[in-house]
């Protein structure tokens, strides 16, 4: 499970620096599961 995690975080910041905060959020909010936007890896 830890794997899949750090897949999806890693997956989450690349989509950011490709196509911004805004989208990602609004993917991450479409996926039912994860609620909000994952929190990015090293910022509070």
């Amino acid at each position: 499970m830890t794997e899949m995690q750090s897949v999806g975080k890693e997956l989450f910041a690349f989509a950011r620096e490709k196509a911004g905060e805004d989208v990602v959020g609004q993917v991450a909010a479409s996926i039912r599961g994860l609620g909000s936007s994952p929190k990015r890896q090293g910022h509070s």
